[in-house]
């Protein structure tokens, strides 16, 4: 229910929605943070809130998740390698290794976005919540360009030509068209066999290899090598640096369009 006004509202020109400031926070991300108001967590003031939309002011309310206080973290944000086998998550049932434990912080982080376990390459890990939900939201339009190994399905009479050219196009699959916006051949081995450069602003579950399954190809190997103007270079497989400020500020200042 939306609390009363006179609960917890004072006067102030700083006020923002209330799972943006969760996400600042670093206490989830902001589709997260959704989750925990609608599920009853949050309270503003002494007041519960269940309802979205709802604004306050972080320096002013007292703001708390399952009773416990919010306190702004200080921004921690890093790019990791992920190997093949390492799941992007932050804990995992089955003892594997997460991309969050490649990064060594006392800090409470979690991934922005997922490679699935069989593929590798970029990952940006962070505390912040509303960044994060600018990455990886389609509408703010942060490309990501994947290294690719395709080989011909047997049987499949879909050339390498087709199989650009369809991917360009647009493919259905359950979520709609997925559509890619630019592919090129890096090499080519054979005519069943090349190295794809394919990018895409899109970021549905396991789209890429989804998309060339669809046109009678299959994915070998799959490298994430970009995220907006963040690029892998030569960070070693397994191993995670720190983000500079430009590339953190070229990632926030991205605007939605109108």
């Amino acid at each position: 229910m939306m609390p009363r006004r006179g609960l917890f509202y004072r006067i102030s020109m700083t006020q923002e929605r209330l799972q943006k400031i969760l996400a600042h926070a670093g206490v989830a991300s902001r589709r997260n943070a959704e989750e925990l108001i609608t599920a009853g967590a949050v309270t503003v003031n002494g007041a519960l809130v269940t309802t979205l939309g709802l604004k306050a002011d972080r320096e002013c309310d007292d703001i708390r998740v399952n009773g416990k206080k919010i306190t702004e973290e200080q921004g921690e944000y890093y790019i990791v390698n992920k190997p093949k086998g390492v799941v992007s998550t932050v804990v995992d049932t089955h003892g594997r290794t997460t991309v969050v434990s490649l990064v060594k912080t006392k800090a409470r982080l979690y991934p922005v976005g997922r490679l699935d376990t069989d593929s590798r390459g970029l990952m940006i890990v962070t505390n912040d919540g509303e960044l994060a939900y600018r990455i990886s939201h389609p509408k703010f339009k942060h490309e990501k360009e994947y290294r690719v190994r395709v080989h011909q399905h047997k049987g499949s009479r879909v050339s390498l030509d087709e199989l650009i050219r369809r991917l360009k196009k647009g493919v259905r699959l359950e979520e709609g068209v997925a559509r890619a916006d630019r592919v090129e051949t890096e090499k080519q081995n054979s005519p069943i066999s090349a190295t794809l450069v394919i990018v895409l602003h899109q970021g549905w579950k396991r789209q890429v290899r989804r998309m060339v399954d669809v046109c009678g190809w299959y994915v070998g190997d799959l490298q994430r090598i970009r995220i907006g103007s963040v690029v892998l270079g030569d960070l070693a497989e397994g191993a995670s640096k720190q983000m500079t400020q430009e590339e953190i500020e070229l990632l926030s200042i991205t605007k939605a369009p109108v």
